[in-house]
């Protein structure tokens, strides 16, 4: 039987090796997002909690805990606006800041 002194450079072999695969795993949905959408600027997290929990008959429970933490995704904001007509809020889906923006096709309609 092989034993392993716990220490920082045995931490990953906890868990019958399931530690740093959880690790492993954080890094690599940190590592998507940057690939997706890193020019945002902002931070990814990855946080890794061992306790520590000594038992009665002197051995001690070690637990791994791993949470990653990505920007939430926010896409621009969108105004709306009141059309009694259409029943309710509508916005333009070729541009978001403005309800009111025409674009060639209306005027088009607007020509016929």
């Amino acid at each position: 039987m092989s034993v392993i002194p716990v220490s920082a450079q045995s931490l990953n072999a906890l868990g019958d090796g399931y530690a740093g695969k959880a690790i492993d795993k954080c890094l690599d949905a940190i590592n998507r997002d940057l690939i997706d959408r890193g020019h945002d600027g902002n931070a990814r997290k990855l946080v890794v909690t061992y306790t520590f929990q000594p038992d009665t008959q002197g051995r001690l429970k070690i637990l791994c805990k791993t949470k990653t933490t990505l920007p939430d995704y926010s896409p621009p904001e969108t105004v709306a606006k009141y059309d009694q007509r259409a029943g309710g809020y509508v916005f333009n889906a070729d541009n978001s800041e403005n309800p009111d923006q025409m674009t060639l096709n209306d005027l088009d309609e607007t020509n016929e």
